[in-house]
């Protein structure tokens, strides 16, 4: 019996979300597996045997988070700094990514966050795009300049209006 159709090899792990993405945190890319039995416990071809096998198919694990992989992170130690939060130990000089904590975040689409904004590339962009114009009145789509609406014709702004000045 071969660890290609054994229940106790441990081929690969893979994290799905809720908008269709499929990360695969682990495989080897070798095309071998991970015994999950304790006394063995390595990295095995699909043809190796032993005296462990169990009848089933190989494990893939498989975990599924909803959003997308930006939207989930851990801390972990800053590998700026090394977890020191300092940028030389013979100084003291504060590590500019973890702000001195000597952590960040890991989001799972690979990204290494920071500790100045705590954002992330795609979080930025969402946060400082300036929302759409909409008219009032119609509710459709318009230019921040515009006075009037092209579709329904509503003024939007006032014109500015001559200041009357009193002669005394």
């Amino acid at each position: 019996m071969t660890c290609s159709t054994c229940a106790r090899w441990f081929v690969r792990k893979e994290t799905r979300y809720g908008n269709g993405e499929v990360i695969v945190n682990w495989s080897d890319p070798e095309g071998r597996g991970r015994c999950t039995d304790p006394a063995i416990g390595i990295l095995t071809s699909a043809e190796f045997g032993c005296t462990k096998y169990e009848t089933g198919v190989p494990i893939v694990e498989i975990v599924r988070k909803d959003g997308e992989p930006w939207h989930h992170w851990t801390f972990g130690p800053c590998p700026k700094c090394k977890g020191n939060g300092v940028t030389d130990i013979a100084s003291t000089r504060v590590d500019d990514q973890c702000c001195g904590t000597g952590r960040v975040r890991y989001y799972d689409d690979g990204f290494i966050g920071e500790n100045r904004t705590y954002l992330h590339p795609k979080e930025k962009t969402k946060r400082h795009d300036p929302p759409t114009p909409v008219c009032f009145n119609c509710g459709k789509a318009i230019g921040a300049d515009w006075l009037a609406c092209p579709h329904c014709a509503t003024r939007l702004k006032e014109t500015e209006k001559p200041v009357l000045q009193e002669v005394l």
